[in-house]
């Protein structure tokens, strides 16, 4: 079986949502937490956006894609994902910090 790699970020107003959705469509409480890796264009708190590195076998990214084209026009402006070239991550392009500087995006760190 061959699966796709992506990186999709979401704005912060769509996060819970979308974690919602990610659950309902696999079916697995652990996807309630997808999208929970804080963005924003400083690094700092508030998070505007999050951001998840997710492998999907062909099914799954078959369904992904229609629930994302069910989405009202509005609410698909607030998703941008990324389909990465390989499903290996140590190899895969573009790099998530490629795609985060192309959003204009930083990982916000947790506070120590």
């Amino acid at each position: 079986m061959s699966y796709v790699r992506a990186i999709i970020v979401v704005s912060a107003a769509v996060a819970a949502v979308a974690n919602e959705k990610a659950k309902e469509t696999t079916g697995h409480d652990a996807d309630l937490k997808a999208w929970t890796v804080p963005l924003s264009p400083t690094g700092a708190l508030p998070a505007t956006h999050y951001w998840c590195n997710w492998q999907f076998t062909p099914g799954w990214w078959d369904k992904l894609n229609v629930l994302f084209a069910a989405q009202p026009p509005a609410e698909r402006t607030k998703i941008q994902v990324f389909k990465l070239s390989d499903p290996d991550p140590a190899i895969a392009t573009p790099r998530p910090e490629e795609i985060l500087a192309q959003l204009g995006l930083k990982t916000i760190q947790p506070a120590v």
